[in-house]
């Protein structure tokens, strides 16, 4: 394979005179682009705010207008194909702008990011959100771009809505979670931080997954390049196999569909109670406390969960991770459950 003009022209830049040389961003972001094939969408993203929508520990999400007329007519079809209603329709998107900390490791922060892109990529399912391409100019690192849906996170959606949400509502967002999960799966990826920051609702109440930087592919299939190095992850919804640690304090993460498994019960207690696990803590260093000793959420006191619900939300969060349930008896359930509400 030919390297192009552009990637020719960085590399003339680079073996050129100091003062000439591009900055390490520039390099990491179009080596990114061409390893990967990841669409550059710079020229067709336009900030409505300099101020960040929302954000995390590791990134800024901002909310942008993405302009399809601005990108080649061939990226355009491909990039927009079965996911907008036209292609010369402006329409907004989220930016991810990774934000490396002062204390972390700006080689893993880079690896965290290419692992991402490159799960990511491989994804096509109704209830994932689509990676459509990156961006430069959010950051040092390259910012990823994706659909924005309109009603934003599982949790501020449940805080607003889940007084007007009937039994089969709220069960088909379980269903629609439950197909993506099964989905990436079936791919052999584990999501790996599920939680209701990381589930995303669009216009018409659809759930989809989103959020793959601590997804690792499944062993067998994986270069050690493609493991997270730490679980990290969002306590009230993690698995207690994620808090095992060696004496020296390093962790020894267990990667297994199971630990997806395990967070699924703390989605659906979220969805049937309107509030996230472990809600009455308020001490977040408490709440691992509770899961590393395998202490569980405890049921609400309101009668707003059945019992045949509650039996299979501790089965979710059941110690020994080969009693949780499959993919396919999650699906299952929340089918029936839906069907019958």
């Amino acid at each position: 394979m030919e390297i192009d003009e552009v990637h020719l022209t960085l590399v003339r830049q680079c073996l050129s005179e100091e003062k000439s040389r591009p900055l390490i961003e520039k390099v990491i972001y179009l080596a990114l682009v061409q390893h990967f094939a990841a669409v550059d969408l710079t020229n067709a993203v336009e900030r409505l705010s300099r101020d960040r929508e929302t954000g995390g520990g590791f990134a800024n999400v901002h909310r942008c207008r993405f302009q399809p007329i601005n990108i080649d007519k061939d990226i355009r079809q491909a990039v927009l194909y079965d996911r907008f209603t036209s292609v010369s329709k402006c329409v907004e998107v989220a930016v991810k702008e990774i934000r490396p900390s002062n204390s972390t490791d700006m080689l893993k922060t880079i690896n965290r990011l290419f692992r991402e892109i490159h799960l990511w990529l491989k994804l096509q399912h109704e209830n994932v959100v689509p990676l459509l391409g990156v961006a430069d100019g959010f950051g040092s690192l390259p910012a990823l771009v994706s659909p924005w849906l309109e009603n934003g996170a599982l949790t501020g959606y449940l805080q607003r809505e889940y007084e007007m949400l009937s039994y089969g509502r709220k069960f088909a967002l379980l269903v629609d979670i439950a197909h993506g999960l099964q989905y990436l799966h079936s791919q052999d990826i584990i999501h790996g931080d599920l939680s209701g920051n990381n589930v995303l609702i669009d216009k018409n109440g659809k759930a989809s997954l989103v959020d793959f930087g601590l997804s690792a592919l499944l062993p067998g299939r994986i270069s050690q390049a493609l493991l997270p190095t730490n679980p990290g992850g969002t306590a009230p919804w993690m698995a207690p196999e994620h808090f095992v640690f060696d004496d020296e304090g390093n962790a020894l993460p267990v990667f297994s569909p199971k630990n997806d498994a395990y967070s699924f019960g703390g989605i659906m207690l979220q969805v049937l109670e309107g509030k996230v696990p472990y809600h009455y803590i308020v001490r977040y260093e408490t709440i691992i406390c509770r899961i590393s000793q395998g202490v569980t959420p405890k049921r609400p006191s309101i009668p707003v969960i059945i019992d045949s619900d509650w039996d299979f939300i501790q089965k979710c969060w059941s110690k020994d991770m080969e009693r949780r349930p499959s993919d396919a008896e999650i699906l299952a359930f929340v089918k029936l459950r839906a069907g019958n509400s």
